[in-house]
This record gives structure tokens, C-alpha cells and sequence, in this order.
């Protein structure tokens, strides 16, 4: 199921796919935060859990690029550059708030 939503202003590559190498099971995604986002800002994400692991990494381009981020109920703001491990089954969503950047998201899917 995806969590995710197309917005404007987010553009999302899918980099590797679970099965683009054999006998590896993780999938890359990285999501450009543009300018255009905040024309019209919308939750890009809900709340959900996985039951695989996950890194986020957020890499700004601006001098100021904010997310906020749930994990397992607890609320943060965090500005980037900054990295976040996602344990398997945890309740995670990030919301961009202000800024511009690279959310870069590695899960390690099980085969």
C-alpha cells in the first residue's frame, strides 16, 4: 500500500525497485522539495508503519529546510541536514515545513 501522495510541488524519483539486484531487498526514493510545494502545501504523507526498517535522510539546498517528523506519536521539528532510522513496525509520517531540499528515503524491504 502507499502512504505517499503526488502533491505539487514534491517530485519523487523511484531509484532502485526490490529486485533490481539479485537477492537484495530495499527500495530508494528520493523526493525533491520545490518552491511550487508551498503554493499550496498538503500533507505528504499519513501516518503509517512497515514491517521492514527505514532511513530517511534530508539534505537541504536552502538555507533553512524544516520536516516535521512523527515517530511512534512523538512530534518533532527537525531542520536538515539530518538523518532518521525507522525501526520496523514504528508509526512514522514527515511533513515538510519550510525550505527546500532532498527527503531521501531507503527502505530494506524483506524478500
Amino acid at each position: 500500500m502507499n502512504h505517499h501522495f503526488d502533491v505539487e510541488g514534491i517530485v519523487r524519483y523511484s531509484m532502485l525497485q526490490h529486485g533490481d539486484f539479485n537477492d537484495k531487498a530495499f527500495h530508494l526514493a528520493v523526493h525533491v522539495i520545490t518552491n511550487d510545494y508551498y503554493n499550496d502545501p498538503k500533507n505528504f504523507s499519513e501516518t503509517h508503519h512497515h514491517d521492514f526498517d527505514e532511513i530517511n535522510v534530508v539534505i537541504p539546498s536552502s538555507e533553512h529546510f524544516k520536516y516535521e517528523i512523527e515517530l511512534d506519536g512523538d512530534v518533532q521539528v527537525l531542520s536538515a541536514p539530518f538523518s532518521i532510522f525507522i525501526p520496523s513496525g514504528c508509526p512514522h509520517r514527515a511533513l515538510p515545513l519550510e525550505g527546500l531540499g532532498v527527503f531521501i528515503c531507503i527502505q530494506f524491504r524483506p524478500q
